[in-house]
């Protein structure tokens, strides 16, 4: 007897996996004192599911309510910060401050032309524009605070 091939339509349905990666989903960010932490809703679990930003350690909070994702955030958030001083550094992510960045040609060479007009360097041109990048995207972040 002869073993039968399965075609693409008669082959099992895979599990669909959630992305490892939740950040393209978080896009509401809470923000209690320098820690930010990104949530989404998820409609499966009818629940609000949040981790917080710049760990290695998986620090999460969630909530069935606006209310009770302020909270949950609230003790993560603490629960960052204390684990950070004791520990210094804790499990921050390191960061060792250079990137590289790749750009059209076009954009290159303005930002030479532009940083070289004010008498600085490319690089200090572009931490600049990073800096008022960070700025505005932090403002747009919404501040809890413990009642």
């Amino acid at each position: 007897m002869a073993k039968e091939k399965k075609t693409k339509e008669a082959q099992e349905p895979k599990e669909v996996k959630e992305p490892k990666e939740k950040n393209a989903e978080m896009k509401n960010v809470f923000r209690h004192k320098d820690v930010l932490g990104g949530f989404y809703y998820d409609p499966k679990k009818d629940t609000f599911l949040g981790e917080i930003y710049g760990t290695n350690k998986e620090i999460t909070f969630e909530g069935n309510s606006v209310t009770q994702l302020k909270a949950s955030f609230i003790c993560a958030a603490q629960q960052f910060l204390a684990e950070r001083e004791i520990k210094r550094p804790m499990e921050d992510k390191p960061f060792g401050g250079t990137t590289t960045i790749r750009m059209e040609k076009v954009l290159h060479r303005n930002a030479v032309m532009l940083a070289a007009m004010e008498g600085i360097s490319l690089n200090q041109f572009i931490e600049r524009g990073i800096w008022l990048a960070v700025e505005e995207s932090f403002n747009k972040t919404t501040e809890v605070k413990q009642d």
